[in-house]
């Protein structure tokens, strides 16, 4: 299936009865992140239960209910522990970098303290500069390591959540479905990310659409792109 058609069809589903769910999914996701401490906790599993919502009403050919959209709780962890294996580099890379660059900040500021007590010191902003580069450097390495390590793995929560797979075998069927269609798994992300950026241009009431509609084109994406099970472990309505 193309990529257009996969839009068009997930515009196509979530008009049919299941904008409710996609819409309130958002609306607690949003208010749910304002919330102290758990906030951003309960904020994430929100967001696998919009994949799970994706799923369902992409496999259902009438609207899904409110309750469908809560997968069991092992997919969760499994998801979660996913996402922690997947920050692992990027996060000791950034961590790193960012303590690299708090040392040199602190460097200039004592010798800024000199210069503000002995006039004859003098500064060298270029030196400055220069000593910051490879921290800047080393951040920009760790965030493109995010990138792509989010890019090759995109799709494993979907096998978690159809197929019940482990986090490695998730990862390992991941990867090869992106190894199948790589450039048209790259060019669906970035259709994905332009339809979010419309939805923020939109005054950002957009996002009500725009995630919803972008869960269930990824869950078609991955429907369409990944082989068929030997044998069906989570059955969805």
């Amino acid at each position: 299936m193309s990529i257009s058609a996969i839009w068009q069809q997930a515009w196509e589903k979530f008009k049919n009865g299941n904008w409710v769910i996609g819409v309130v999914l958002i609306v607690l996701t949003v208010f749910l992140s304002f919330v102290p401490f758990v906030g951003i906790f309960f904020s994430y599993l929100l967001g696998v239960c919009l994949s799970y919502y994706g799923l369902q009403v992409w496999r259902s050919d009438s609207p899904v209910d409110f309750r469908s959209v809560f997968p069991p709780i092992m997919a969760f962890l499994k998801i979660l522990l996913g996402s922690i294996l997947l920050a692992v580099i990027p996060g000791l890379i950034i961590l790193i970098s960012a303590y690299d660059f708090v040392m040199d900040i602190i460097g200039i500021a004592r010798v800024a303290q000199e210069v503000s007590s002995e006039p004859e010191v003098h500064l060298k902003g270029d030196t400055f500069a220069q000593s910051l580069k490879p921290n800047f450097l080393l951040m920009g390495i760790g965030f493109l390591a995010a990138v792509i390590l989010n890019v090759l793995f995109y799709f494993y929560s979907y096998f978690i959540l159809e197929r019940n797979e482990g986090v490695l075998a998730s990862f390992q069927e991941s990867f090869a479905l992106f190894s199948q269609v790589p450039g048209k798994v790259i060019l669906f992300l970035l259709t994905q990310m332009l339809v979010i950026l419309l939805g923020i241009l939109a005054c950002g009431v957009g996002l009500l659409i725009a995630y919803p509609v972008s869960a269930i084109a990824s869950a078609g994406f991955y429907m369409s792109h990944r082989p068929e099970p030997s044998s069906p472990q989570l059955t969805l309505a």
